[in-house]
Formats: structure tokens, sequence, C-alpha cells
């Protein structure tokens, strides 16, 4: 048994204040109980940090890995293009790869070309590929006229990659000057 400190009435051993004065009594378990919730703070705030960290490492690794990916296919593009200039260049290349005037022959416009005016105006068509190989980076070369036939300008636009026997829907900005006519100068594969 115990005595309260401000008084010197006898207490029980697990009260909390004194029952005459009302004095507050510091006991072991209250002490217990502070140090025990004070440790689950420390535990929830590290558990926090740890969860933050591991969150951060899974970002760098995904983004990583997405860059990697990215880059695979740059490098796997540039090398099919150093790959058709070197069977190009081959003379004695025996496969079966389309020069790319042959492959330009083969591609066809379909239904034609037409100006519209979407707050811009603009020239939309569909190219087909009629190779039975992909084709990289194709461009067409559109030259633009107004209505007295003077030229306005020239504008064009490039397809990364037209499968085989696949389609490719263009839209070509004109600007803001209304194109009374065009004329497709040059498709080229470069």
């Amino acid at each position: 048994m115990k005595n309260c400190k401000m008084c010197g009435t006898p207490l029980a051993y697990d009260a909390a204040e004194c029952p005459n004065c009302k004095f507050k009594i510091k006991s072991s378990n209250n002490i217990n109980m502070l140090q025990k919730g004070a440790k689950g703070y420390v535990i929830f705030v590290i558990s926090l940090i740890v969860i933050f960290f591991l969150i951060t490492v899974g970002m760098f690794i995904y983004i990583g890995s997405k860059h990697s990916i990215l880059n695979d296919k740059a490098n796997k593009m540039e090398d099919n293009m150093n790959n058709e200039t070197n069977d190009n260049d081959d003379t004695n290349n025996n496969d079966k790869t389309i020069d790319k005037e042959e492959q330009v022959k083969n591609i066809e416009l379909l239904n034609g070309a037409k100006i519209i005016k979407d707050g811009f105006y603009y020239i939309d068509g569909i190219l087909r590929n009629n190779n039975n190989q992909d084709i990289n980076n194709v461009r067409v070369t559109f030259v633009l006229y107004d209505a007295n036939g003077a030229l306005l300008d020239t504008r064009y636009e490039t397809a990364v990659l037209i499968e085989a026997n696949g389609t490719w829907h263009f839209k070509v900005n004109c600007g803001l000057d209304e194109p009374n006519n065009f004329k497709i100068k040059a498709i080229e594969i470069y």
C-alpha cells in the first residue's frame, strides 16, 4: 500500500487519484501504458517511412522499365532503318526486300483526298500500303493553291509505319488560308 504525496491518505495500489484531495497519482501502470503508446507510435511512423520508401523504389523501377522498353523500340526501329539502308546498298542482295521506288509504286490513295474545315483547313485522306511488307517513314508532300491557281504553300505529313497491306489515315494541317485546290507532289520513303 502507498500514501498520497499531498495529503498522506492511504491509497490502493491501482488508484489513479487520491480520494481525499483528488491529487493525480502517477502509477507505474500509467507510465507503462504511455511507454507502450509511444512505442506503438514509433513503430507506426517507421512503418510509414518503409512503405513510402518501397513505393518510391517501385516507381523508379517501373519508370526505368518503361524507359527501357521505349529505348528498345527506338533501337529496333533504328536497326530496321539501318537494315533497309544496308539492303538497298548491297548489290548482291538475294532476299525479297523490295526497293523504295517499288514500294512507293505500291502505295495507293484510296477514294481521293479532300479539303475539310475543322477550325483550320485540312487535307484528309487514306493511303494504302499494297506491299507485302511494312513500310517505315512514309512522307506525303502536298502543294496548295488558291482560287486563282497561285501557290499558297507546301505541306507534308509523315507516317512512321504503314503495316503490310494496311492503311494510314492522314490529316494534313493547311493553316487558316483556305486552299482551293491541292496536288500530291511526292510520296517518299526515307
